[in-house]
């Protein structure tokens, strides 16, 4: 792989405001665990779940968005030629499955089902907010 390209999947994937969240991820970790040893395997599988499905929620934006941001967002790496489209949508797929497998190890460190349900309905919004047939944006 090029490393056009993978400048192109970096930007698509990873806007400035995913790693600007983060230290609002660790802040209610810290709280969480009210004064005791953290265990990391789950702390470590949750940031990143989060991360990846955020990541998802851009990706999506981004490759719903080409054919117009040639007018309105032409940093846009499916616009400038960094990344075709066939190769987004390929990593599109492989990030999804990336994110399902992480679910269901999350799942199996942490029993919680409130945690997972909730993490599915947020990758479930990032992705009907870009892509049809919702299309919320």
């Amino acid at each position: 792989m090029k490393a056009r390209t993978l400048i192109g999947l970096w930007k698509a994937n990873v806007p400035p405001w995913v790693w600007i969240c983060f230290p609002l991820w660790i802040g209610p970790i810290i709280l969480g665990l009210d004064g005791r040893a953290p265990d990391w395997l789950p702390i470590a599988l949750f940031l990143a779940t989060v991360t990846v499905i955020m990541s998802i929620a851009e990706f999506a934006n981004t490759y719903a968005d080409r054919d117009e941001d040639w007018l309105y967002g032409p940093t846009n790496p499916l616009v400038t030629g960094e990344l075709n489209a066939v190769r987004a949508r390929n990593t599109f797929i492989l990030q999804n499955i990336l994110a399902g497998l992480l679910l269901v190890a999350l799942l199996v460190v942490v029993p919680s089902y409130a945690l997972a349900i909730t993490m599915i309905m947020g990758w479930f919004a990032g992705i009907a907010y870009s892509l049809s047939p919702f299309r919320f944006k």
